[in-house]
């Protein structure tokens, strides 16, 4: 798939996100951006478990910046999903969901997630084939 302009804007979005994390940065940050058209509806990052972990889930102690833009949408939106992993060395990391928060966007219907990948690249999962 080749990536336009808006798609490199959703990505900076969600990297932009990723940097207001309460974790320390020593390995990586992640943010996620939801947009539609040219808005951004919510954008968040991996945090301290929250209040919003205890219904829709955490992982030792964190809640994923994915999970946390759910939190924010309703079901059957129809934007897109922007995940971004930076590494401690400032390169992009692969930040493709997880099987859960896989599970938990194809329940919210959310058709197109895109995601960093290793070494500055970028991918893209279509979630209606999920």
């Amino acid at each position: 798939m080749e990536f336009t302009g808006r798609h490199l804007r959703g990505f900076a979005y969600a990297r932009e996100a990723s940097y207001r994390s309460n974790f320390p940065f020593k390995r990586k940050r992640v943010g996620a951006a939801f947009i539609l058209g040219s808005r951004i509806i919510t954008a968040s990052n991996d945090m301290k478990t929250s209040p919003i972990a205890s219904k829709l889930g955490s992982f030792h102690g964190r809640m994923h910046a994915e999970m946390s833009v759910l939190a924010g949408i309703a079901d059957g939106s129809q934007g897109e999903l922007y995940v971004v992993r930076e590494k401690a060395n400032g390169k992009m990391g692969m930040a493709k969901p997880c099987a859960f928060c896989q599970s938990m966007l194809h329940e919210k219907n959310i058709r197109h997630v895109y995601f960093s990948t290793d070494d500055d690249g970028f991918d893209y999962l279509d979630m209606r084939t999920l």
